[in-house]
C-alpha cells in the first residue's frame, strides 16, 4: 500500500457517532498517515473514542459548533503537506480511491480539486459532480424538488451525470469528500465561514474557478456517503442553513444582476423554505399521528 506523505486528511465531527472512526480507519487504509480531527463540541462520545482509538493522530476540539467552513479552515492552518483530503466522517472511501483521486490530480494542470464518486450504503449513486446553479435551474429546482421529489425534473437534476460523460471537469463536487491542491485552498482564503452548513464547497469552488483553477471527478473512484446524518437529527434548523446559504451565494456570485430581481430571489428561497418547513411538520405530525393509532390498537389488544 502507497503512504501518501504528502496528503494530510481533515475530519470535521459533529456528533457522527461510529461513524468518525469508520472514517478514520479508511483514510489509514487509503494510506494516509497525517489525519486532523476537528471537533464542533459534539455532545456524543464519538470525539472521545476517536482519540482513544486513533491517539497518533492530532484532534482539535472546538468550545462551539463552529460550522463545516470555519472547522477546516482551523485544521488546513496547521497542515504543511501539498494535499489536504477533507472528508465528512460519515464518508468511506473504499477500493483504490485515493489513488485515482490522486492521479487525476496531478495527471492534469492547474487541478485544485478532485472529488470521488459518491454512492448510498443502498448502492444508489449520489451526484458528485454538478454545475453552478442558475436563476431558471434554481428556482425550477428549488419548488419541483419539494412538490415532485420524484419527478422526473428532479430525477434528471440528481442524476450523476460525470459517471456517464466523456469529460471529468465539472464546476463544483460535492464536499463530502475531496482531494484538495493547498496552495489553491490558500490562494482563495479557505472556505468562506459565512457558511454556517451547505454551498460552502459551491462557493468554494467558484471562486477557486474565477482565478482558472480546474474542479474534476476522479470517476475510478468511489466514496460510501450516508448523508443527511445532520439534516435528519435538525431537519428545520439545516433547512434554514441551507436556505440562508442560498442567497448568500446568489449575492456574491450575481453582482450585475438588478437589485429587484435578488430581491425576488430571496422571497422565492423564502417561500420555498416555508414548503420545507411545512413538508417538515406534516411529515413529524403523520409520523406522531401514526405511532398513537399503534399504541391505542396495542392497548385495545392488551385489554382483550
Amino acid at each position: 500500500m502507497t503512504t501518501y506523505t504528502n496528503v494530510t486528511g481533515i475530519i470535521v465531527n459533529y456528533n457522527s457517532g461510529q461513524n468518525l472512526c469508520e472514517c478514520i480507519q479508511s483514510l489509514i487504509n487509503q494510506g494516509l498517515d497525517r489525519i486532523i480531527i476537528v471537533d464542533n463540541n459534539s455532545n456524543d462520545s464519538s470525539f472521545r473514542i476517536a482519540k482513544e482509538s486513533f491517539p497518533a493522530f492530532e484532534y482539535i476540539g472546538c468550545s462551539t459548533n463552529w460550522g463545516f467552513g470555519k472547522a477546516v479552515n482551523i485544521a488546513l492552518a496547521k497542515v504543511t503537506t501539498s494535499y489536504v483530503l477533507i472528508c465528512n466522517p460519515d464518508a468511506t472511501l473504499i477500493g483504490n480511491g485515493l489513488v485515482e483521486m490522486f492521479r487525476e490530480a496531478t495527471e492534469y494542470g492547474k487541478t485544485a480539486i478532485v472529488a470521488p464518486n459518491l454512492v448510498r450504503p443502498n448502492g444508489t449513486v449520489e451526484r458528485s459532480g454538478k454545475p453552478f446553479p442558475t436563476i431558471k435551474r434554481s428556482w425550477r429546482q428549488a419548488f419541483l424538488g419539494v412538490v415532485a421529489p420524484n419527478g422526473n425534473y428532479s430525477k434528471r437534476y440528481h442524476v450523476d451525470t460525470q459517471t456517464i460523460s466523456g469529460d471529468s471537469e465539472v464546476d463544483w463536487v460535492n464536499g463530502a469528500c475531496f482531494l484538495a491542491l493547498t496552495a489553491a485552498m490558500r490562494e482563495v482564503g479557505g472556505f468562506d465561514e459565512e457558511y454556517f452548513m451547505y454551498v460552502e464547497e459551491v462557493d468554494l469552488c467558484w471562486r477557486l474557478k474565477e482565478l482558472g483553477w480546474h474542479i474534476r471527478v476522479a470517476k475510478k473512484a468511489t466514496c460510501i456517503h450516508v448523508g443527511a446524518a445532520s439534516a435528519d437529527k435538525h431537519p428545520i434548523k439545516m433547512a434554514l442553513a441551507h436556505h440562508k446559504s442560498l442567497i448568500r451565494f446568489a449575492k456574491k456570485t450575481s453582482p450585475g444582476i438588478a437589485p429587484i430581481t435578488i430581491r425576488l430571489l430571496g422571497l422565492g428561497v423564502y417561500l420555498r423554505l416555508l414548503l420545507v418547513i411545512l413538508k417538515i411538520l406534516i411529515s413529524s405530525c403523520a409520523r406522531n399521528f401514526s405511532v398513537f393509532i399503534d399504541s391505542l390498537r396495542r392497548s385495545k389488544l392488551d385489554r382483550n
